[in-house]
């Protein structure tokens, strides 16, 4: 099917969406070539492959009825550094909260405003991940599917941790990286999860400071990770339809720190985190521009980042670092 449509391309009376599950990773490990990323036959230019995420906040925005120029005014708080007003604050928060509930599935959503019923929404969303544990038999190709969904199944265990590296132990206790690395690579393909690399030193370029041996797991779609916790964490979101952030502190704030890794994934960024051995130095996430290492500090409750003055300020040793965003329930703000 994907063969067929270069005549059509060819031919030109026609515009063509094809739409496929899975398509980047089928037949990953098969051989090495196929491996790489690809079909046996694809009509190298004769089509446009776009890559579609799970809604963002701003098409959820549009899904209940919000036009664009809401985004466009919440943008513009954000780089003028203009607080909002307590009842905008209100009432952003809480469209926020619960679009992190409903998730990126557009079926959910539907679902959902339909409804009006998260029991719905959420019962839809477990079918999601029963699914997508089908499809790792299904198109997994060479690579044990076993291992497959064992690594998927522990996701929501290694981030419920404190230390939220990715730990080959919790698989098994025999567990080796070379066992399970190419089915982490496979999940990560598929985009229902996202990398984070571990960086040495807090320096750029970056390009080889990443420790391959560390890393950390992100869902796409925070949603899903709700959905995969135990029933009785999942009821706290079924019941209570005004849930706030505090019911985001679940499970030492993994909803939070992987809402902040969804959103950052899905404007294409690279995910980095940095945790100093033997230190209280932990950076969530780490971004750059062209001349700038940016630390991102995510708090669950609203309080003083320690990390973030050690990295900014006269007193700094990383020259590379000039400003910092910490990431939290408050308003907008400026400080140092």
């Amino acid at each position: 099917a994907r063969t067929d449509l270069k005549p059509f391309q060819i031919d030109g009376r026609f515009d063509i969406i094809a739409t496929g599950s899975l398509l980047g990773v089928r037949g990953y490990g098969k051989s090495e070539k196929r491996a790489e990323g690809g079909q046996d036959s694809v009509p190298v230019g004769y089509e446009t492959v776009i890559e579609m995420h799970p809604l963002d906040f701003e098409e959820f925005l549009w899904s209940k009825g919000y036009s664009n120029t809401i985004a466009c005014d919440l943008l513009n708080h954000l780089v003028s550094i203009k607080p909002f007003t307590n009842d905008l604050l209100l009432v952003f928060n809480q469209l926020f909260y619960e679009f992190c509930l409903l998730g990126g599935r557009p079926s959910a959503v539907v679902a959902f405003l339909k409804t009006n019923s998260i029991n719905t929404a959420i019962d839809l969303q477990i079918k999601i991940l029963q699914a997508f544990e089908n499809e790792c038999f299904k198109f997994s190709g060479t690579i044990d599917p076993k291992k497959l969904v064992s690594v998927y199944s522990s996701v929501p265990i290694q981030l419920s941790k404190t230390n939220k590296k990715f730990q080959y132990r919790v698989l098994n206790k025999n567990a080796r990286a070379r066992d399970y690395q190419t089915s982490v690579d496979w999940l990560v393909s598929s985009l229902m999860f996202c990398k984070s690399e571990s960086l040495q030193y807090l320096e750029l370029p970056l390009k080889g400071n990443t420790d391959p041996s560390k890393f950390k797991l992100y869902y796409s779609d925070t949603s899903l990770l709700i959905s995969s916790f135990d029933e009785e964490s999942r009821r706290r979101f079924r019941v209570n339809r005004d849930f706030s952030i505090n019911d985001f502190s679940i499970n030492k704030g993994a909803l939070v720190e992987n809402i902040v890794a969804e959103a950052l994934f899905k404007q294409n960024l690279n995910l980095y985190y940095f945790k100093k051995e033997n230190s209280t130095l932990n950076v969530d996430f780490l971004l750059r521009t062209q001349n700038e290492l940016v630390p991102v500090d995510v708090k669950v409750v609203n309080k003083n980042s320690k990390v973030l003055s050690t990295l900014v300020g006269l007193n700094s040793s990383y020259p590379d670092i000039k400003r910092a965003i910490k990431i939290g329930s408050s308003n907008i703000a400026i400080k140092d």
